[in-house]
Parts: structure tokens; C-alpha cells; sequence
């Protein structure tokens, strides 16, 4: 029998270094990435909505809890040119870019539908609750996939 030590002398002689190959991401099921990969994009790269429900500006909140709904946002959508005034706020669903003028998110289960596009907020909210701020997953320049990372098969049909 041999030791510890010697087991990892003898393991470590017979070890051969591979060369670093370029694949392709969809060939690179059970890689071993060979050097740290940092983002050149903020993740997400826009603020968006973390949850379904309703957008708009905190500061209506000091005029009134009752809102009128102006519109509707999905992900994907520009809403760019959404313009909101005190007291209106936009449907808007999970991932989707906040329109100007929005800062705060209540979900949809919080919501008392009033009456013809009315909806009342009712509970405690705070301000920028539901929003994912730009970068607040991955910041550019951060570090997103260290080296020595196996990529694994695990939703990996999602990066392809």
C-alpha cells in the first residue's frame, strides 16, 4: 500500500495537459472552460419588470392609491415611447423594459381592479419593489464563467 502523497505523485506524473480548443457552444456539452470569461454586456442590459403586474412612477403614490391603466408592456416590446403622468401606470409582464417615468412594480395579485381601467394599490409598496436594475445579475467587465467550469447539459438548450 502506498500513501496519500504518493497516490498524488503518481497521479499527478501521468496527468497529459489538453490544448485549448475553440467549439462551438452547442459541441461544448461536458467542456471544461480554459479561462475566465468576462461579460462585455450588463445582465440584464436595460431595466426590466422581475414580476406580472403594474408599473409607474412612486411618486403618484403621494397623490392617490387609484391608477389608470394607459397600456400594456410584454417582454420584448419598446416601450420607449410610453409616456406616463401622475396617477397612470402600464400592465406589464415579467422581463419586460420598464417604460420612462416608471420606477416601481406591484404584482398583480396585490391589485383591486376597480372599474374600467382603474386599479387600486393597496398594501405597503416600496420604491423600485419588483425591478431588476441594470446589471443587478451581471455588471460588464465582471466575471460571468470562471475557467475550470464544466458546462453541464442542464437547461443548456437555452444558449443555443
Amino acid at each position: 500500500m502506498i500513501s496519500v502523497e504518493e497516490a498524488k505523485k503518481l497521479i499527478l506524473s501521468n496527468v497529459v495537459e489538453l490544448d485549448v480548443t475553440r467549439i462551438h457552444l452547442a459541441d461544448a456539452i461536458n467542456s471544461c472552460v480554459a479561462f475566465d470569461i468576462f461579460s462585455d454586456i450588463n445582465v440584464p442590459n436595460f431595466i426590466q419588470s422581475a414580476m406580472d403586474g403594474y408599473a409607474f412612477g412612486f411618486n403618484s403614490l403621494l397623490h392617490s392609491n387609484e391608477f389608470t391603466v394607459v397600456g400594456k408592456v410584454q417582454a420584448g416590446d419598446d416601450p420607449s415611447q410610453i409616456e406616463l403622468s401622475l396617477g397612470e401606470a402600464v400592465r406589464i409582464f415579467t422581463g419586460a423594459a420598464l417604460p420612462p417615468n416608471t420606477d416601481t412594480i406591484e404584482m398583480q395579485e396585490k391589485i383591486e381592479l376597480i372599474n374600467g381601467g382603474i386599479i387600486g394599490l393597496r398594501g405597503d409598496i416600496k420604491f423600485g419593489q419588483h425591478v431588476r436594475q441594470l446589471g443587478s445579475e451581471i455588471k460588464k467587465g465582471d466575471l460571468a464563467v470562471p475557467k475550470k467550469t464544466v458546462l453541464i447539459p442542464l437547461n443548456f438548450e437555452f444558449f443555443v
